[in-house]
């Protein structure tokens, strides 16, 4: 594998156990036509928003993760950009995941943990402007929004993404 295929399949890796450990369907498309990487669904339940789904388009990098609450910046495709503000039905987010630089250190394990490093962070870029840039546009992930269990149940829920 090359190493931008290893930063793919275990950023969608890290995202797929997220998901797991919060009880969340995961899909993925069979074609990429539109800066979607998978999409997740909870299962109907009486008196809640039926059938909730969101989509996601995934990322990795191996860039530091800035000291303190600085956000995250993320230099992503013009594509992706203009794919993911515009309005939409179904509510898409950008997922980056966040890996040491060596392979070899994304994983630590013994028979009593698996420890995936480092971790992965979300915007929804939703009613963004359009931009003059050619190639690409930074887009800047808050700290807050760690990927986790929580957020993505919280995610998925009426006003998730408010």
């Amino acid at each position: 594998m090359t190493p931008e295929q290893q930063m793919e399949q275990f950023s969608l890796a890290y995202v797929r156990a997220v998901a797991a450990a919060a009880g969340v369907n995961v899909a993925r498309p069979e074609v990429d036509s539109d800066s979607v990487d998978l999409m997740f669904s909870l299962k109907s339940v009486r008196d809640r928003l039926q059938s909730p789904i969101l989509q996601a388009q995934i990322k990795c990098t191996a860039k530091k993760i800035p000291a303190g609450i600085k956000p995250l910046r993320f230099e992503l495709k013009l594509k992706n950009y203009t794919e993911l503000i515009g309005p939409r039905l179904i509510p898409k987010i950008l997922i980056v995941v966040c890996v040491p630089p060596k392979p070899a250190n994304w994983l630590t394990q013994d028979e009593k943990s698996l420890a995936l490093m480092h971790c992965g962070y979300f915007v929804s870029l939703a009613n963004r402007p359009d931009t003059p840039n050619e190639r690409s546009v930074t887009v800047r992930l808050p700290r807050e929004n760690l990927f986790s269990v929580a957020k993505l149940r919280a995610l998925l829920e009426p006003g998730g993404l408010e």
